[in-house]
């Protein structure tokens, strides 16, 4: 009885860890291309994608704040399988952090033109 007890715990055991996806990544891409591209973009939209949050949730929220640590942006964004994207204007040059849920995932520099 006791070693069927083992195999059903080491079982369900295994069953959660196959749930679980890898961290969270999260990636951008500069609206305006040429030179200088991401991380250093021209003062403009970016586009943030991220890949494996989890599919439980509905939705996360994203804080954006500037180099002054002032928040920009607080905001909850629904999520498609997992998959999380959203678009953010970064207009005034500066360096930017965009937390996911409370974890910082990156920073982007903008620049203005010359």
């Amino acid at each position: 009885m006791k070693k069927t007890k083992v195999l059903g715990m080491f079982s369900v055991l295994s069953l959660g860890l196959l749930g679980q996806s890898s961290s969270p990544t999260l990636s951008a891409a500069c609206q305006l291309g040429g030179n200088p591209s991401y991380p250093d973009c021209v003062d403009g939209e970016v586009t943030f994608t991220g890949s494996g949050f989890s599919s439980i949730a509905n939705a996360v929220t994203v804080y954006v704040t500037n180099s002054a640590n002032k928040v920009l942006d607080n905001a909850s964004y629904l999520l498609n399988g997992g998959v999380l994207t959203f678009t953010e204007n970064l207009s005034a040059p500066d360096t930017y952090t965009i937390s996911v849920n409370g974890t910082v995932m990156l920073t982007v520099t903008t620049g203005s033109r010359n």
